[in-house]
């Protein structure tokens, strides 16, 4: 019976969409899927409380995540403009990036330690057997340390702060110790070198040292929840930083910075760059 309820509720999840922008809407849908699986004999109705307990916490934090019986992956989400800290099985914890996902094997985790990230994260790690991360651009495997993975797209960097961590791309592996850094070249690992890289944006502060514009602009995008209509090609390098806590000052930052203009539309929450003329 275990089995049928299971695959009843996978049936139901399929429809389901994630993260709930909208909360009157997500609940709208929520019943409307559990209403119409509840009716089979009653026999899913524990499995439909629950489901309901657990779309409220979902919706009353913002935060996508879902973990339910018979189904062990946990997942984890955030949104534009939302960073969130989480505590793993074994005591280690992990701060999650805007717009950055984490999962891993909940019933397995205790023993194997790995977990899947796309974007951007910290972890401090509790020292143990090997806790592995792994990305679509590469793998960082460790004992116990704290370090940064930023994957997204082709772009991949890894920050050791404390112990040692090592990272696996494209058949290549490299060993960090503390201060040290690693990003991707196309398919291959640049040599260590020491680290620029700043985790202050678990503090609401991004810095940058020579990197393109466009990777700027898209940090502005996960950070503020807009969207940014870049007319400018190349705009060069940027060094220096902007922070979390108003829009139009860390837009004024960058294109100030780069000799560019900008022009914000509050409603639509989109901003057109061009050159300055």
């Amino acid at each position: 019976m275990s089995e049928r309820i299971n695959h009843k509720v996978d049936d139901t999840l399929k429809g389901w969409k994630t993260p709930f922008n909208d909360k009157e809407a997500s609940w709208k849908s929520i019943n409307q899927k559990l209403d119409a699986q509840k009716s089979d004999s009653g026999r899913l109705v524990s499995m439909y409380s629950f489901l309901k307990v657990a779309a409220a916490v979902v919706l009353g934090l913002g935060l996508t995540w879902f973990m339910m019986p018979g189904t062990p992956d946990f997942q984890a989400a955030t949104k534009a403009g939302e960073q969130t800290e989480l505590t793993l099985p074994d005591g280690s914890t992990v701060i999650l990036n805007a717009m950055s996902r984490l999962s891993y094997d909940a019933d397995d985790f205790a023993a194997d330690r790995e977990l899947n990230l796309d974007g951007e994260a910290f972890f401090k790690v509790i020292k143990g057997s090997s806790f592995s991360v792994h990305s679509s651009q590469g793998d960082v495997t460790v004992l116990g340390t704290s370090f940064n993975v930023n994957s997204r797209n082709e772009f991949f960097h890894v920050t050791c702060e404390t112990g040692k961590v090592k990272v696996d791309r494209g058949g290549a592996n490299v060993v960090l110790t503390p201060g040290k850094e690693v990003r991707s070249a196309g398919k291959k690992l640049t040599g260590i070198i020491e680290s620029s890289y700043k985790t202050s944006w678990m503090d609401g502060r991004f810095l940058f040292a020579e990197r393109p514009t466009s990777e700027v602009f898209e940090e502005l995008e996960r950070q503020f929840g807009i969207e940014i209509d870049n007319k400018v090609e190349a705009a060069g390098l940027f060094t220096g930083e902007f922070e979390r806590t108003d829009l139009e000052s860390a837009l004024e930052v960058v294109c100030n910075t780069m000799g560019l203009t900008y022009e914000l539309d509050p409603v639509g929450m989109t901003v057109l760059v061009r050159t300055n003329n």
